[in-house]
């Protein structure tokens, strides 16, 4: 993006393909409407010639220079996807989103919403996606720091739907007790 003066470009996450295509999110923010400025999520490939193809905006919204998230990202062979998951805080809470692209070689962009929470208080910055079998599980981190809720919640997505959240794990009602730093490094060779 030549000529784009006063911008911070911030990295999230990187993927790289079978031919050595790197797919990239990142974050465009514009210096002018700082604190708050409108985030603009994109996406560019770099090839191994380190030719730039054309950025595409994936989201756009105003936030703060700590608004959007973007999990460590994977290729679904088998669909012919890229897939992120993708958080913004704004105003009103936080959206969780899968970002999902199809075909990888040159994707056209879809984003689903998979939670959104109604406090600012919340915490989901954190994803991880797992592929297993034929389906792929979204997994990210649920703290809210206002009613004392920590939980790892879950959806899963089949290549052309989300499922509805459900909670893979509760901090607070099955919390884990008497951790020593021995627990911490008993498996470390």
């Amino acid at each position: 993006e030549a000529g784009s003066a006063n911008v911070f470009y911030v990295p999230l996450d990187v993927v790289l393909d079978s031919g050595d295509l790197a797919h990239i999110g990142y974050n465009r923010i514009p210096a002018a409407n700082l604190p708050n400025p409108t985030v603009s999520l994109k996406y560019i490939t770099l090839d191994s010639g380190n030719t730039p193809g054309s950025p595409a905006v994936l989201n756009s919204a105003t936030g703060s220079l700590t608004s959007d998230w973007l999990s460590p990202g994977l290729i679904w062979v088998a669909q012919d996807q890229i897939l992120w998951i993708f958080t913004h805080a704004s105003g009103s809470g936080i959206v969780v989103k899968l970002v999902s692209g199809t075909p990888v070689s040159g994707p056209s962009w879809t984003l689903t919403t998979v939670d959104t929470t109604t406090n600012q208080n919340v915490s989901v910055a954190s994803g991880a996606l797992a592929l297993l079998g034929s389906t792929v599980y979204l997994f990210y981190a649920n703290n809210n720091f206002t009613d004392v809720t920590s939980d790892i919640r879950y959806a899963t997505y089949d290549g052309s739907s989300v499922s509805s959240v459900d909670v893979a794990w509760d901090a607070i009602a099955n919390p884990v007790v008497n951790i020593t730093a021995a627990d911490y490094t008993a498996n470390i060779p």
